[in-house]
């Protein structure tokens, strides 16, 4: 068994041998470079001995061999150019003119212009999905509804209508009282809620009319997530808990039989009738957790 000092011992061995192997590196890369700047000198020297001892003179030029390039005449040698043979065209046509610098112009050969307008990508995007909502969505009624125009979609059972109206923003804002004090389960954590939270917002509706009397649907789908208390199975708890969701808002104006909003097959009811405002209004959460939606009725 080796002791701390033997220990010590052979470990300053190791050190000193390093460090004598890096002092002969350093010292033999010195001396190479010393022998490459020696040989460079006697190279220098051995040049100007043999300029200094020509028995003719010279002098140097700049000519050409096609591009140009430092030429040496000798006495009774001297050398040529070679030069690149120039051709000229001429263009015959119609020309227009072309700025540069900011305000200098030249003519130049006709070409067609065109203006290119970037594409507007928020908007765009907008469009896109405000499409995408419009086939997911559809307003359902009970096949023997009296609705005075005729159903986009229909089955033995329902009258389906799909939205004409649409309205998209992108703004900040939040719901208390929809959510406010609802309790939901997801997995194995109980969240109590707070508030809603929202960055942006699409509402589709449709209008339309039963026995000549006009009645209006919307469908809001707020983007945001909720806020509240997460309650762990351990028993601790957490406030300030969010959770990105989608609260959905279906108001119903001016009819009073039954209708349902679909979203993504999701059923929204109609719902209480709400004095204040004289609109049926009814509210969902749709989130998702271990990528399984989850849809809510509040």
């Amino acid at each position: 068994m080796v002791t701390q000092e033997e220990a010590d011992s052979m470990l300053s061995d190791a050190l000193s041998t390093i460090d004598n192997y890096i002092s002969e590196m350093i010292s033999k890369m010195i001396n190479a470079r010393k022998k490459i700047i020696d040989a460079s000198k006697k190279t220098l020297d051995t040049i100007d001995t043999l300029l200094t001892q020509m028995p003719y003179s010279y002098n140097y030029r700049l000519g050409h061999v096609y591009d140009p390039i430092v030429r040496v005449d000798f006495d009774g040698l001297s050398t040529r150019d070679i030069h690149k043979p120039r051709m000229q065209l001429q263009y015959q046509g119609a020309k227009m003119p072309l700025t540069y610098d900011t305000d200098k112009t030249i003519e130049v050969p006709s070409v067609p212009q065109f203006v290119f307008s970037p594409i507007d990508m928020p908007n765009h995007i907008n469009e896109l999905t405000t499409d995408i909502l419009r086939r997911v969505i559809y307003f359902k009624f009970p096949l023997d509804a009296v609705i005075d125009e005729s159903p986009d979609v229909q089955n033995a059972y329902n009258k389906f209508y799909i939205s004409t109206y649409s309205e998209s923003q992108i703004a900040e804002g939040e719901f208390t009282t929809p959510v406010q004090g609802k309790v939901i389960a997801i997995i194995d954590v109980i969240f109590s809620i707070d508030k809603f939270k929202y960055h942006s917002f699409d509402i589709l509706g449709r209008k339309l009319h039963s026995d000549g009397a006009e009645f209006k649907l919307y469908l809001g789908i707020y983007k945001g997530s909720i806020v509240g208390t997460a309650e762990y199975p351990t028993g601790t708890s957490r406030s300030g808990v969010t959770l990105d969701s989608y609260l959905l808002i279906f108001t119903v104006i001016n009819y009073a039989d039954p209708v349902s909003a679909l979203f993504f097959n999701n059923e929204l009811k109609k719902g209480q009738y709400d004095e204040a405002t004289e609109q049926y209004i009814s509210y969902a959460l749709w989130f998702q957790t271990h990528g399984n939606p989850v849809f809510i009725q509040l």
